[in-house]
């Protein structure tokens, strides 16, 4: 179960929403008590790359052993 500004990582890529496996994004919405999440995907600076609603089985929690990274947002 995850909380609100909880940080999760995309398990499956949205390429209609530009975003893609193993983006990070922030918890901001939970519909009926976990069934879905709204989750928001930022750049760096903070503009807004999507804001999409998602299942629990397509995000997961980050691992600490993980390794964070970038790209150029296209």
């Amino acid at each position: 179960m995850y909380k609100e500004l909880d940080i999760v990582v995309l398990k499956f890529s949205k390429p209609e929403h530009n975003v893609y496996k193993g983006d990070i994004g922030t918890i901001v919405n939970i519909y009926k008590s976990g069934d879905a999440y709204e989750v928001e995907f930022n750049t760096y600076s903070g503009e807004c790359i999507a804001l999409i609603t998602l299942k629990p089985e397509e995000i997961r929690n980050i691992n600490k052993n993980e390794r964070i990274s970038v790209r150029e947002l296209v």
